[in-house]
């Protein structure tokens, strides 16, 4: 087994605010979250290349985490006119336009069509608002068939959004002409609510009128906005995107412990290896009623 160093380079995740430290959870999710899509990207562009990440250092400030990014061919006979040429800037680029795509359909719903231009390596996505995103074919291919990767993505701004220090991220190519992503706070919530893919693997389901109590209220009108809720014993997060309700927000007071009784859509993706559906995503539909807790903590 010959094995050859192929290529080499950077990438700048940084996290911005007014901080000099970052909670150890938010940072290993928000990391592994841009690892796991470039680890993805390789394995689309070149399955034959093993892609080797490391934390290079950080820096204060805005804090600043660099990461060294290592190509290596792995094969038995070394094709050495492919291993010529260098696929990090492609893995770079794929894996942050994955970032680019996620923020398009949280802020303007789930992919309805996809069209494939023949020859052209690029597929534009048509959402459920009827905007339009073309990204390249390694870009479409990671969104559709690794939802791993995508749902390590949404996580990580779920984190995101729960951390109010934090009022940026950016990852950087530093290199001329390298790909570069910014999501501000005002976009976390999108990143947190993007919808994944639904393929032959997923189906949905409604449960009406369940009890959910408030574990975390977010204080403001948005139907991408992830809340914490305890349901059937088990943490869950959801959106609300139940307009009804957001037109008589300002009517209510929360508590933790009180008691929203909703219909929830549940998105369910079939694991292989468990022979089952797994709930992936919750949504709150329908707001029916709130129910206040006895002895009740406000939350604000």
């Amino acid at each position: 087994m010959w094995r050859l160093k192929m290529d080499e380079t950077n990438v700048i995740v940084k996290f911005g605010g007014n901080i000099d430290s970052v909670d150890i959870n938010t940072f290993t999710r928000t990391v592994l979250g841009y690892a796991s899509a470039m680890q993805a990207a390789c394995g689309d562009i070149d399955a034959s290349q093993a892609l080797d990440i490391r934390i290079g250092e950080t820096r204060p400030g805005c804090l600043e985490v660099d990461l060294k990014l290592v190509t290596d061919s792995i094969k038995g006979m070394i094709d050495f006119a492919s291993a010529a040429a260098p696929i990090l800037p492609q893995v770079v680029a794929t894996a942050t336009e994955l970032y680019k795509l996620l923020s398009f359909l949280g802020k303007n719903g789930k992919e309805e069509t996809a069209t494939i231009e023949s020859g052209k390596n690029r597929v534009t996505v048509v959402a459920s608002n009827a905007e339009k995103m073309t990204v390249n074919q390694n870009t479409y291919n990671i969104y559709t068939g690794n939802p791993d990767a995508t749902k390590s993505i949404v996580n990580s701004f779920k984190e995101l959004e729960s951390r109010p220090e934090i009022e940026s991220l950016e990852i950087i190519d530093p290199k001329p002409e390298g790909a570069h992503f910014k999501a501000d706070r005002d976009d976390f919530q999108y990143m947190a609510a993007a919808p994944l893919y639904e393929g032959a693997d997923t189906k949905t389901v409604i449960s009406t009128e369940q009890p959910l109590s408030l574990l975390k209220v977010v204080l403001r009108k948005s139907t991408k906005s992830m809340w914490r809720f305890g349901w059937n014993g088990v943490p869950i997060s959801a959106n609300i995107s139940d307009n009804d309700f957001f037109d008589h927000f300002s009517d209510y007071s929360f508590g933790i412990g009180d008691v929203l009784i909703a219909d929830m859509k549940i998105t369910k993706r079939y694991n292989r290896d468990l022979n089952t559906y797994m709930n992936e995503r919750y949504e709150i539909v329908k707001v029916h009623d709130k129910k206040t807790a006895p002895k009740n903590q406000p939350l604000i």
